[in-house]
């Protein structure tokens, strides 16, 4: 499988990263590779997650963060990396 990421992911990904490291540069490096672990364990774990306003939704184990993607052909799309803690589905407009 392939992992493509949308540009409204690498947004709100880099706003999150922005974010921690602001807070500590170690909270942001934490931030980031657990966020890339994350991504990357969809190639084996795709589509067995629940399923939001017709999107996967992957909730990190240890951030309050969901990944939001579809599955197309051989591709896995991540549409957006949203703060959990916020109301998400507010964000579907986005989308």
């Amino acid at each position: 499988m392939i992992i493509v990421i949308s540009s409204l992911a690498k947004d709100s990904l880099t706003s999150a990263i922005i974010f921690y490291h602001k807070q500590n540069k170690d909270i942001g490096k934490k931030f980031s590779d657990s966020i890339k672990k994350e991504i990357n364990s969809l190639k084996d774990n795709y589509g067995i997650h629940l399923i939001v306003n017709n999107y996967y939704r992957a909730l990190l184990n240890k951030l309050p963060f969901a990944i939001y993607y579809k599955v197309t052909g051989n591709k896995i799309i991540i549409y957006d990396i949203l703060d959990t803690r916020s109301n998400p589905l507010q964000k579907f407009n986005n989308l």
